[in-house]
């Protein structure tokens, strides 16, 4: 089961970086808040590409 979890990160963070999927999307797919996918972004050296409107779409979907 790890080796399919850590398959799943792979694919996810791939997507990410490929601009395939948006950083909420990514935190979603993966089930964590996207507070803990930038921290995911940063302990694996991952450039965080995210713009400011990629930011407002993100917090649009965030409960309030």
């Amino acid at each position: 089961e790890e080796g399919l979890a850590a398959e799943k990160k792979r694919k996810v963070l791939s997507d990410y970086k490929e601009r395939r999927i948006s950083l909420q999307k990514a935190a979603e797919l993966l089930g964590i808040h996207l507070v803990e996918m930038i921290e995911l972004m940063q302990k694996e050296g991952l450039y965080l590409d995210y713009t400011e409107e990629e930011l407002r779409e993100d917090l649009k979907g965030l409960p309030r």
